[in-house]
């Protein structure tokens, strides 16, 4: 379920190219409310307590909230946030009721929030779409995100292919590996608490993915670091901030694309700090977006020493950590 207030919240970041302003975005939000009619699209808010709802084939469907006015923060870039809500079709009971059916008995409710944000570039606005189903992106977010732009700035255009998020090749991953086993303490605000899991596929295409813990006592690790054509990633792993007073679990992907599993990770709040669940998740999103990530990728590019030495070294290493290994069978 990718809406903030779920147990795991889901983002594709996508660069947006547009001439319109944040309050026209929001003002168009407003203008295409949700209205629970069958076989529409629509937009509510963030707030919306539609979580039970989503997933289910509903005969009354509820109706949107108010979607937020523009959001201005010194600690975030302007930004606003609303929830879209679609119609989609389930098969099964497509082929029980028959195609013609009246979509309330055969449809599902989907939601999934979306963020506008100031981009990097002039011109440009940072997309935060919750949902990381690729059929749902093209079917239906990516169609209703372009349809809310293009009614204020025909020119608008959703890119898949680049974001102010995305981490390029698979360097990242093997970076976080070694900075967890070796070094973790990133600078003086982060740490990589631990690497949980880490995706790899070879040079044929063939995946391979190590859930149960990250060591470098793991043959099958040792084997995959010691080669050269392997590409790793995505990977989950926790990481603490100082600044933020947040220890955060998340999966990433070389592409931007990111999941925060809000029962693996907790705000250390003062004993006279609150923040209610709607608040929490938002909160996440907000500080894994706009600071998590932008600083991991300010680390990770700023390493000298990982490229000048440590990973070549790192891969020696797995080298030799594995040969000793089959020396002992």
């Amino acid at each position: 379920m990718p809406t903030t207030t779920s147990g795991q919240i889901s983002v594709t970041p996508v660069r947006i190219l547009t001439s319109a302003p944040l309050e026209d975005i929001a003002a168009a939000l407003r203008d295409a409310r949700y209205t629970g009619e069958p076989g529409t699209r629509g937009w509510g808010s963030v707030r919306d307590d539609t979580d039970q709802l989503i997933g289910q084939v509903l005969r009354n469907r509820p109706t949107g909230g108010r979607p937020e006015p523009v959001l201005e923060s010194e600690d975030y870039p302007d930004q606003v946030r609303a929830r879209l809500y679609w119609d989609e079709p389930d098969r099964t009971l497509e082929r029980v009721f028959g195609v013609e059916a009246d979509s309330r008995v055969t449809a599902r409710l989907r939601a999934a929030d979306i963020t506008f944000a100031e981009g990097v570039e002039d011109g440009e606005v940072l997309g935060l779409l919750g949902e990381r189903n690729d059929t749902r992106l093209r079917a239906h977010v990516i169609p209703a995100v372009e349809d809310l732009l293009q009614s204020v700035d025909d020119s608008a255009a959703v890119m898949r292919d680049s974001n102010d998020l995305e981490f390029g090749d698979d360097d990242f991953f093997r970076w976080i590996l070694y900075r967890a086993t070796h070094d973790p303490q990133l600078n003086d605000d982060l740490e990589v608490v631990n690497v949980r899991s880490m995706s790899n596929q070879d040079m044929a295409y063939r995946p391979t993915n190590m859930s149960r813990g990250v060591e470098m006592d793991r043959p099958e690790l040792l084997a995959l670091l010691a080669g050269t054509l392997n590409r790793f990633g995505p990977a989950k792993f926790v990481v603490w901030s100082e600044a933020l007073s947040l220890r955060a679990s998340l999966e990433v992907t070389a592409s931007g694309q990111f999941s925060i599993y809000r029962g693996q990770s907790e705000y250390d709040l003062a004993l006279d700090e609150e923040m209610t669940h709607e608040e929490e998740g938002l909160k996440l999103l907000q500080d894994t977006a706009f600071e998590l990530l932008p600083e991991l990728k300010r680390v990770h590019s700023a390493d000298s020493e990982w490229r000048r030495t440590n990973r070549q070294a790192f891969t020696q290493e797995a080298r030799d950590l594995l040969r000793d290994i089959l020396a002992r069978l």
